[in-house]
C-alpha cells in the first residue's frame, strides 16, 4: 500500500509541470505553435493547491468511512 501511494505521489509531481501555467499564458494562443497551445491547457499554482486540498479531504474521508465500515463488520462477525 505504502508502494502504490508512493508511485502515485511521483507521477501526481511529474505530471504537475504540464498542468501548471502562469496565469498570462492560460488564454489560447493564436498561432499554432506547440507550446502555445499546451500553455492555454495549464492551471495556475493556486488552482493545483485548491484541487490538491479538496482531493485530500475527500481522500480522507474515504478511508475513514472504510476503516468505519471494517470496524462494524469486525464486530458483527464477533457477535455471531
Amino acid at each position: 500500500m505504502k508502494a502504490i501511494f508512493a508511485y502515485l505521489s511521483v507521477l501526481s509531481v511529474l505530471g504537475m509541470q504540464t498542468a501548471a501555467a502562469c496565469e498570462g499564458c492560460r488564454a489560447p494562443g493564436i498561432s499554432s505553435e506547440h507550446q502555445t497551445v499546451m500553455a492555454g491547457i495549464g492551471f495556475s499554482w493556486s488552482i493545483i493547491f485548491m484541487l490538491a486540498f479538496v482531493f485530500s479531504i475527500l481522500i480522507g474521508m474515504s478511508w475513514f468511512i472504510a476503516q468505519t465500515c471494517r470496524a462494524v463488520d469486525r464486530r458483527n462477525q464477533s457477535n455471531r
